[in-house]
């Protein structure tokens, strides 16, 4: 098996793993105290990863920090949509809205940085996020039947869908020039800022 492929099966283990817990701490603790929390952690690990690793931050790690400060401003709005579709949605609908933000950055790659796809990849993808997002529908009853979106949690799973999409899209040019570890610093810390601001 490629170690990207098993890599990303090993992401959407830990993604699922942390859907239900989060979504345990977002209803006895509240959105913005939850996300708080694992914010803090993440920079506890991290800190740890640097101790261990130092080669992973590479020649000039200050610019890849430097270029993750703004997009943790996007995280952290993003990461708050996420915590309230966890808490105010059905698990079992937003979870699965919230994952399908891999079908959109596949569409945005094509669109915004010219990547190819074959055909195969294509049908994947759309079916993929079409299946999910038709989850979040219900159709009610009567002679038209119009779909209507479940409830306040699905709308925030759609805003995480988008949010973590475009995201996705915007570090990867970065983490290529920088690394993966000193965009993801940079990305912590500002996204650390935010939330804690809010949170005050």
């Amino acid at each position: 098996m490629p170690v990207g492929l098993a890599l990303g099966l090993l992401a959407a283990f830990a993604w699922g793993l942390v859907d239900v817990t989060a979504a345990i701490a977002t209803r006895r603790v509240g959105s913005l105290r939850a996300l708080v929390g694992t914010q803090l952690v993440s920079i506890g690990v991290l800190a740890a990863l640097v101790v261990a690793r130092p080669d992973l931050l590479g020649p000039d790690p200050s610019a890849g920090v430097v270029s993750g400060l703004p997009l943790g401003l996007l995280a952290a709005a993003c990461y708050v949509a996420y915590f309230t579709a966890l808490r105010l949605g059905p698990l079992s609908i937003v979870s699965p809205v919230i994952v399908a933000y891999g079908g959109l950055t596949v569409v945005l790659a094509v669109v915004f940085r010219g990547e190819q796809l074959t055909g195969a990849q294509a049908a994947g993808a759309v079916i993929a996020t079409g299946g999910v997002v038709l989850a979040g529908l219900t159709f009610e009853a009567g002679a038209r039947r119009v779909p209507r979106i479940v409830g306040p949690g699905v709308v925030a799973a759609v805003l995480t869908l988008v949010g973590f999409a475009v995201l996705t899209i915007l570090m990867a040019t970065p983490i290529r020039d920088h690394g993966w570890l000193p965009v993801v610093i940079g990305s912590r810390i500002g996204n650390n800022a935010a939330v804690l601001g809010l949170l005050l």
